[in-house]
């Protein structure tokens, strides 16, 4: 599905697509499925979902933990995307 630019609701379904297909396709967790995660997890948080986007984004976490993803900004950015959630869902409690 061609996801229109700033489109936030057509990249959740086709990131939520995605993460599904790699779930059943690739079920031990390659840095690839973390990076699908990853993305999920973070147009969740902007999206105001952030205790899903929370749980992408650690799921990824630990995937990358075992597995690095092959670029170490991705790692950067991962953890940039769990201080910004944690902190805004810090923030409503």
């Amino acid at each position: 599905m061609p996801v229109a630019l700033h489109d936030l609701r057509g990249a959740l379904e086709s990131l939520t697509e995605a993460v599904d297909i790699l779930r059943v396709t690739d079920p031990t967790g390659s840095p690839q499925f973390a990076s699908a995660l990853f993305h999920l997890g973070d147009a969740l948080r902007l999206d105001g979902r952030l205790v899903d986007g929370l749980h992408n984004l650690e799921e990824a976490q630990a995937i990358w933990q075992k597995q690095p993803p092959r670029n170490a900004s991705d790692l950067a950015d991962l953890d940039a995307a769990l201080t910004e959630t944690r902190a805004a869902l810090q923030a409503h409690l």
